[in-house]
C-alpha cells in the first residue's frame, strides 16, 4: 500500500512539476510577448509618425527651429536642452541639445552653433548632430527688420543590432535565448552598415518688429538617405516649420508683467502639429502653457515654470499626454538653461547706437 502511495506521490509531483513549469513559461511567455508588442507598438509609431525632434520649450531653442533667429539676442547666447520622452518606458526618446549664438555687430549678421544628440530604444539607435548657422540682417524701416539665414550639419546615426529582439527569437521555456543563454537565431537580415554618415541643409527667414514676429524655415532641404540598409533608399522627409508670436507689456514700468502668445506650426511629409500657448513674465518669475493639436486631436497640454537670475534663466515644463499613451507613457520631461553673457554698460550704449534690430524675445 505504501509503494502504490509512494508512486502517486511521484506521479503527482511531476505532475505538479511539469504544471508549475507550464506556468512559469506562459508568464514569462505573457511578459515578453507584452514587452513586444509594446515595442513594436512604438517602432510602428515611429515610422508612421516620424518626426524631427522638438523642444516644447521655444525660448531656449528658437535656433534649432528657425536659423533666422541665431543672434537675435545681441548679447552671445548659450542654450542648454533636455528632453525625456516617455519615461515610464526606460529610456525611451533621451534628447540632449547645446547650442552658442552670437550677433556680428559690424556685419548686422548673427552666427551659431550646435550640438544635438538623440538616443532611442535605450541607446540602441543613436542619432549625433553637429551643425553650423549663419543669419543676415535687412532692416525693413526703424521698426522693422527681416533676418535670413542657411544653416549647413553634419550627421551621425548608428545602430547596436546585437541589443535587438525579434519575436521569433523567443522561445516558450527560455525567452529569448536557449538553454545554456546563447540567443536564438532570428530569421531577419542585418543592415549592410551599423553606422551612417550624411550632410544636413536647412533655411530660415524672421519678419518681425519690437512687438511681433513671423518666421518660416525648411530643414532638410536635400532629404538625405537614412537608411542603414544599401539599395534600400530612406528619405528624411522636408520639414517645413511656420513661428508667430507676439508680446504685451507696459514699458513704462520696471519690472513690467509680460505676455507673450505664440504659435508654431510643423509640417513634415504627412505628420503635422500646431503648438500654441503662451509664456508669462514678471520680474525673475517665468510660466507658460501650451497645448499641441496633430489636426485630428489634442495630443499634449504642457506646463511650464522658470527663474531668471542676473544672467541665466533656469525652466522645467512636463508634457500631459492625452492619446492612446497617456496612462503608460510618463509624459515628457524637459529641462533648460539659458545664459546670457552680458557686456558693460558703456559697450552696450555705443553698440546701441548702431545695433541691428533686436527680435522680441520672452527674456
Amino acid at each position: 500500500m505504501n509503494k502504490v502511495r509512494e508512486k502517486i506521490t511521484q506521479r503527482q509531483r511531476k505532475r505538479f512539476a511539469h504544471i508549475a513549469r507550464y506556468f512559469r513559461a506562459v508568464i514569462f511567455f505573457d511578459k515578453k510577448i507584452q514587452y513586444l508588442f509594446f515595442v513594436l507598438f512604438l517602432i510602428c509609431c515611429k515610422s508612421i509618425f516620424s518626426q524631427d525632434l522638438r523642444f516644447t520649450q521655444f525660448h531656449a531653442s528658437d535656433t534649432w527651429l528657425n536659423p533666422a533667429f541665431a543672434g537675435n539676442k545681441g548679447q552671445p547666447r548659450l542654450e542648454i536642452n533636455f528632453r525625456d520622452q516617455w519615461p515610464a518606458i526606460p529610456q525611451t526618446y533621451v534628447s540632449y541639445r547645446i547650442a552658442f549664438d552670437a550677433a556680428i555687430e559690424d556685419l548686422n549678421s548673427g552666427i551659431g552653433l550646435f550640438i544635438v544628440r538623440d538616443d532611442e530604444g535605450q541607446s540602441i539607435l543613436k542619432t549625433q548632430q553637429f551643425g553650423a548657422q549663419y543669419m543676415y540682417q535687412v532692416q525693413l524701416t526703424k521698426q522693422m527688420a527681416l533676418n535670413t539665414a542657411v544653416q549647413a550639419s553634419y550627421t551621425q546615426r548608428s545602430i547596436d543590432w546585437n541589443e535587438l529582439q525579434f519575436y521569433d527569437q523567443i522561445n516558450p521555456i527560455y525567452g529569448f535565448t536557449d538553454a545554456t543563454g546563447n540567443p536564438n537565431p532570428i530569421s531577419q537580415t542585418p543592415p549592410s552598415q551599423f553606422e551612417i554618415h550624411y550632410s544636413d541643409f536647412a533655411a530660415g527667414a524672421l519678419l518681425f518688429t519690437n512687438k511681433w514676429y513671423a518666421g518660416i524655415s525648411a530643414s532638410h532641404l536635400t532629404q538625405p538617405d537614412q537608411s542603414f540598409y544599401t539599395g534600400n533608399e530612406s528619405k528624411l522627409p522636408l520639414t517645413v516649420t511656420v513661428q508667430s508670436g507676439l508680446q504685451f507689456y507696459d514699458d513704462q514700468k520696471l519690472y513690467p508683467f509680460v505676455v507673450n502668445p505664440l504659435a508654431l506650426f510643423t509640417l513634415q511629409k504627412d505628420y503635422k502639429q500646431m503648438m500654441a500657448g503662451s509664456y508669462f513674465k514678471k520680474g525673475n518669475l517665468l510660466a507658460g502653457a501650451f497645448t499641441k493639436y496633430n489636426f485630428q486631436h489634442l495630443t499634449d497640454v504642457s506646463a511650464l515654470i522658470g527663474l531668471r537670475k542676473g544672467w541665466m534663466t533656469f525652466a522645467y515644463s512636463y508634457d500631459v499626454p492625452l492619446g492612446a499613451l497617456s496612462g503608460a507613457s510618463g509624459g515628457a520631461h524637459e529641462v533648460s538653461i539659458v545664459v546670457l553673457f552680458m557686456e558693460s554698460s558703456s559697450k552696450m550704449t555705443t553698440k546701441r547706437q548702431k545695433r541691428s534690430l533686436e527680435c522680441p524675445s520672452i527674456l
